[in-house]
């Protein structure tokens, strides 16, 4: 099977970031540490792995099942 357009993973990465990078510090500001160096760890403690072993792999599944079906 064909991997899907590299121009085209890269778009969806920096679209999913967007909200991800928006609202994890935040949420982590909240609930866990004020510490700027310490939140800016955790939140890519949680953002790195979300994207790279949930997210990614989701939406490259249905990237080819779409252009299957095309």
């Amino acid at each position: 099977m064909k991997t899907p357009n590299r121009h085209l993973i890269a778009f969806i990465t920096f679209m999913i970031l967007i909200p991800l990078v928006y609202f994890v510090p935040e949420i982590i500001a909240t609930y866990i540490t004020d510490n700027k160096l310490a939140n800016v760890v955790l939140s890519v403690a949680v953002i790195v792995p979300a994207l790279s072993y949930l997210i990614m792999p989701v939406c490259i599944k249905l990237i080819k099942r779409v252009s299957i079906t095309k």
